[in-house]
This record gives structure tokens, sequence and C-alpha cells, in this order.
């Protein structure tokens, strides 16, 4: 066992300090890490959390993180003791000589080797998660992870957050109402970040529809055809199998019907209802997660009915929709993802309007704000599983403010929150009762 050295013994030189808080950095994101998969935290696990943390923060950060993962082992072993911030962590100051030996030649890899473990370790440690009752995806986990600036006591336990409020959402949209969707589309399609104006179309599409952030990089709003004579039939087909209405022709994309109507974009899903005498849009959301606590829930995509008249939220959705045009590589996305989070915590920093700190937002609080939202509104829990595209009862008990009577605080203002699938609802119902075995998932339906 390596002992730490007397408080004496602690180095005042101000570099080897910044290499000390590098590596406490490492640390404790091992232990978020754990906390999420039931692991043990190990000395093996420092390459790993140095190439998860690549995919969130500069090169810079990750060479230094990397020479200060070398230079404090190289001390360690030289002199015997671990310095007493490190030896807090009881698993590194336990650790056994060959472990040590083990770490050594582990970082002996270059920069581009110990990143390249990152993209299976996602995917290993996702499915880890969920068997230990942790609903995520890649994002989410990275953010959970390796995203952390206060002590990991003061961290906020998903399941007792506070809830984003319509009045929070309303805050920011004020914040961010300058920023206009067809300026931030134009610029995104040539290969121009607008931040603050993907921020607004983000926020929107996650505060009101539930959907993770990389998720909002794929979906479409499919509307009411503009040159289809609806019959009743027709609209009460899109509320009961919204997948056979896309499929029998009924629906299509947004922009598509922007075109055939001749209307600004913002306004072509109203347009489209109207002259469907009511005919509900379905968002056609492909899922981001790869795999699932329940695989005989697995599916590639999920559907929401969206019958409302307000205009503003339908042109906001049909805005974000658009995004998937720009299609986004997956370096990309890191610096959008890493760019869209820093800036909401500025919005956050400034708006006295805002429940939560800058310390207790992220992209993901939309996300669990819906979610929050519909279990407490929603009688059944298979209907929150199927708009938020969970597989795991347990999971979902983890949201709802507890002790709130069912039914309220789940809708917006003027009375509208999207459907779930009916058929997906059943599906998850006999699954979860065990009535049902197996799921034949079928085609995914075309964006016409």
């Amino acid at each position: 066992m390596i002992e730490a050295p007397s408080d004496s013994e602690n180095l005042s030189d101000q570099s080897f300090s910044k290499y000390l808080n590098a590596f406490e950095r490492l640390a404790r994101g091992i232990e978020n890490r754990c906390e999420l998969t039931g692991e043990t935290p190990s000395l093996a696990m420092i390459p790993q959390q140095i190439a998860l943390r690549s995919k969130l923060v500069a090169k810079s950060t990750i060479r230094f993180e990397i020479s200060s993962a070398r230079m404090t082992l190289k001390d360690a072993i030289g002199s015997g003791m671990w310095y007493p911030s490190i030896a807090l962590f009881r698993w590194i100051a336990d650790a056994e000589p060959r472990e040590l030996t083990e770490l050594s030649l582990s970082l002996q890899r270059t920069r581009l080797e110990i990143c390249g473990l990152a993209d299976d370790l996602i995917d290993e440690l996702c499915g880890m998660a969920e068997q230990n009752d942790h609903d995520l995806d890649g994002d989410e986990l990275l953010e959970r992870v390796c995203r952390f600036e206060k002590r990991r006591s003061d961290r906020v336990v998903n399941r007792n957050h506070k809830a984003l409020t319509w009045s929070d959402w309303h805050a920011l949209e004020a914040a961010l109402s300058e920023e206009d969707p067809i300026e931030t589309l134009a610029d995104l399609l040539q290969d121009k970040l607008s931040t603050p104006g993907l921020l607004r179309l983000f926020v929107a599409a996650m505060f009101m529809t539930g959907m993770r952030p990389v998720e909002v990089l794929s979906f479409s709003c499919m509307c009411p055809h503009p040159r289809h004579q609806f019959s009743p039939e027709d609209r009460a087909l899109i509320l009961s199998d919204p997948g056979e209405a896309i499929v029998r022709g009924l629906l299509i994309p947004v922009e598509n019907a922007a075109r055939h109507l001749g209307v600004d974009l913002g306004r072509a899903a109203h347009a489209c209802r109207r002259q469907s005498n009511g005919g509900a849009c379905v968002l056609l959301i492909h899922t981001a997660k790869r795999s699932n606590a329940n695989a005989d829930l697995r599916l590639d995509f999920r559907l929401q009915v969206v019958d409302t008249d307000a205009v503003r939220d339908l042109g906001l959705l049909s805005f974000a929709s658009q995004i998937r045009h720009a299609k986004m590589s997956r370096r990309r996305w890191d610096s959008l993802r890493n760019g869209l989070v820093n800036l909401l915590k500025e919005v956050a920093r400034r708006e006295p309007a805002l429940s939560r700190g800058e310390d207790e937002i992220n992209l993901y609080s939309f996300r669990h704000a819906f979610a929050d939202r519909m279990r407490n509104t929603l009688e059944r829990l298979e209907e929150v599983a199927a708009l938020t595209g969970h597989t795991s009862r347990t999971t979902l008990s983890g949201y709802g403010e507890r002790g709130r009577k069912k039914g309220g605080g789940g809708r917006a203002p003027d009375g509208w929150a999207p459907r779930p699938c009916p058929k997906r609802v059943e599906t998850i119902r006999a699954v979860w009762s065990g009535q049902l075995k197996q799921v034949d998932v079928g085609p995914v339906p075309e964006r016409r």
C-alpha cells in the first residue's frame, strides 16, 4: 500500500498543483461512473476516463490530462507515497504496486490510442448503467460522468432534482426570442453554427417533447398532406395508428408541405391542420438508445401525436426538425453540444427568473422536466414510456413530484401535450404484463 505524505511534504510548485487537480478530476469522474454502473473503481479506469472526456473537451485539455496522469503516477511510484488530496480516494491509496505498474504501461500509449477507447466504452457503460436502473444514452452518460464543477456530494441527484417549470421555459424563450430560426437554419446549412439560435430550437424541442439532445438532430415533423381530402376516418387513423398514416401517405414532412402551400415554414403545420379540418401532426423521432434494459421493447423510432393549434409551438418544432438536413458529424455534434451547454449556463447565470442556477441545469434538464410533467399528468405509466422512449418501469419511477396528484401540471398553458402512439402503449403494456415476449418492430415509416 502507498501511504500519503505528511502535510509538510506537500509540493508548493504551482504547475504540479495543476497536475494534481487534473488527476483528482479524473478520479471524481471514475467515482461518478461507478455510481451509475455499479462497478468498483480502479486505477485501470484512468485511461478510460480520459477517453470519455475526449468527447467533451479540447485536444489540449486531453494532452494535459494524460501528462498529469503520467506525472502524478511517476511521482507516486518514485516516492512510494500519494499526495493527501489523491490519498483521499481510498481505492487509489489502497492500490497494489502491480496496479500502478499496469497503469504506467497503459499511459505509454499515444493520445489517439487512448481516445480510441471511447466509442466502444460508451456503449458498454450505457448497458451497465441500464442494468443498474439508470436509463441513459451516450450523451447523457458523458454529461453525468465527465461534467462536474462541484464536489460529488454537491451534485444534483436525478431522482431528487427540482423540475423546470413552464415559467422557466418562458424565461428562456424570452431570453432567446431575438434569435431568428430562419437565419439560424440558413447559417447551419452553410456550416456556420449560430449557437444562441440553435439553443432556442433545442430547448423548445426537448421541453415540449422530451427528446434527448442528440435526437433533435434527426427527428421529422410530419403534417397532414395539403393535397389530400381528409375524411373523419383519415383523421382518426392519425390518432390511433400514426405509423400507418405515414405509410399511407396521409402525412408528409413539414418542409414539403410548406412548398406545396407556398407558405412560411413556421406556419405550414398550422395551415395543414386547418386545411385538413383538424388533422394532427406527428413527430417521427429516431431513438438515440443503442441498447435497452428490456430487449423485447427495442425500437429504432417512436411517434408522438401533436394535436394542437398553438402556432408558435408548431413553428418552433417545424424549424427544429430542419436541423437534420445539416448531416452533422459526431465531431461537429460534440463541439456544438459543448457550446450549447456553456451558453445555457451563461443564460441561467444572468436570468433571475429561472428557478435553477447554472450548476443545476444542462440540456437533459428539459427532457427530465418533460418526463416529470408526463409522469404527473398521465394515468398509465406505459404512456409515459411510449412518449419518452423508456422501456423500464424502474427508470420511470424516478420521475414526477412525489405526493402530487395525477392529472395536473403536465400540459402547456394552452392545454396541449403530445400524445403517445396507442399501438406502442399497448405493446409496452403487453410486454410488461408478460403477455407478449417478442415484438415485431416492422419497417420504420419513411419520411416522404
